[in-house]
């Protein structure tokens, strides 16, 4: 597998992970940026204008802007963006929650992360199966 590949799958793993904890011990949490460096170190980013309560489409869309400049001066390999999302199974249609890792590398490639999950009772997490799709490439586009 090529390295860089590797380097995506690194990133979408430690989205995963900080939504699970930011998931079990407050609940929720906001979209959060994370890059990988040129030395393969990973970082957080913080948007320009921190609200009280932002709207989520605005944080991401704030997120991508942000990374999309920092793309472009090429001090990244990686960079991701983790989300709480909705998504429908495709055999019941059945909606559920879903922690989301959006990743992109600078050699054109680009995944999408879903690990779905139901809160229990007392506020435990229950996660099914991750599932990875091809993604959408946004930030290292042209």
């Amino acid at each position: 597998m090529a390295k860089e590949m590797r380097d995506i799958e690194l990133l979408g793993n430690d989205i995963l992970l900080i939504a699970q904890k930011l998931l079990e011990k407050q609940g929720e949490f906001l979209p959060f940026a994370r890059v990988m460096d040129l030395k393969g170190e990973i970082l957080y980013i913080l948007p320009d204008s921190i609200e009280e309560r932002p709207k989520s489409k605005d944080l991401v869309n704030e997120y991508i802007s942000i990374l999309k400049e920092i793309a472009k001066k090429g001090g990244i390999i990686a960079a991701g963006i983790g989300m709480d999302v909705k998504i429908s199974d495709v055999k019941t249609g059945k909606i559920s929650d879903a922690v989301c890792g959006k990743v992109e590398n600078n050699k054109d490639e680009a995944i999408e992360l879903y690990l779905p999950y139901q809160k229990g009772i007392l506020g435990k997490i229950n996660y099914q199966g991750l599932t990875i799709n091809i993604g959408k490439r946004v930030i290292f586009f042209e």
